[in-house]
């Protein structure tokens, strides 16, 4: 079930990519690179929500932004980081990643 889910996540980005070829051009093989980078890091942020650790959830999110400074999370990982913020009730956290 997880496999499934985890080929269209990861699939999703790359069409889209594909699908605008004739707009991108060159940029095609980064912006490639860099959401795929970025999906498998929604993917383990996604996975440790669904464990209920928030704390490692801010962990993985930290990660991203100082090993990928190039790479900027999209509307799907800031909510998964925001409802981190949630659970763990840290208001100023949740408003700083915002």
């Amino acid at each position: 079930m997880f496999t499934n889910r985890f080929l269209f996540i990861r699939r999703l980005p790359t069409f889209i990519i594909v699908w605008h070829h004739n707009l991108i051009n060159h940029i095609t093989q980064i912006s490639t690179s860099h959401s795929q980078v970025l999906c498998n890091w929604n993917v383990a942020i996604t996975q440790s929500n669904r464990r209920k650790t928030p704390t490692n959830t801010l962990a993985l999110f930290d990660k991203l932004i100082t090993q990928h400074p190039d790479i900027t999370p999209d509307f799907i990982t800031y909510l998964l980081v925001l409802g981190a913020c949630i659970r763990l009730g840290n208001v100023d956290e949740g408003k700083h990643i915002h």
